[in-house]
């Protein structure tokens, strides 16, 4: 197990000295995610397997476990995920294309409790966002993320939210042109 405060380093050390990295990569992963595509919505996206393969040179090997019967399993392992020539956000990219895949195969299998496509803060909206979006040409339809604006019921500062709802309206505008 990495602690987080030690995740990056241990994980780069552990690889070097030839050992294995495990990293479960379908959770949100917040402000410190990348955005990509997962079943045609943007999802935050760990980067750390992304990472650590571009600092050491590591192999990205999907490993899904799958039920075979009762109290029986599978583990199945695909093929690496090439990263040599690609920008961590494609890698990141590539290594949610391949969990899709996974999940397509065995839904059964894919134990989650958790909101994985929540909606990002306002600073994503408003391009001061962290690590940024990988959205490739291949997938420019995107469903939209649903947004509410809750103002007070007082005119004065009904008044003063405009000016940050009309930028979010142009950023969606924005977003839907060039996607």
């Amino acid at each position: 197990m990495l602690d987080r405060s030690q995740g990056l380093s241990r994980g780069v050390t552990i690889l070097r000295n030839g050992g294995m990295v495990a990293v479960l990569v379908d959770q949100h992963a917040g402000d410190k995610g990348i955005w990509v595509p997962f079943f045609g919505r943007l999802a935050s996206t760990t980067p750390f397997p992304a990472i650590l393969a571009k600092k050491t040179g590591a192999k990205l090997l999907p490993v899904a476990v799958t039920t075979i019967g009762l109290a029986k399993w599978r583990v199945e392992v695909d093929d690496f995920i090439p990263h040599e020539e690609a920008r961590q956000e494609e890698v990141t990219h590539r290594i949610y294309l391949q969990l899709e895949s996974q999940i397509v195969r065995n839904p059964a299998d894919w134990f989650w409790v958790h909101d994985r496509w929540k909606t990002p803060s306002p600073h994503f909206l408003l391009r001061h966002y962290k690590r940024g979006i990988y959205l490739p040409a291949s997938e420019r339809r995107l469903k939209h993320f649903r947004i509410l604006v809750r103002s007070s019921r007082w005119p004065g500062v009904a008044v003063m939210n405009v000016p940050g709802v009309r930028r979010i309206s142009e950023d969606a505008q924005m977003c839907i042109l060039r996607c």
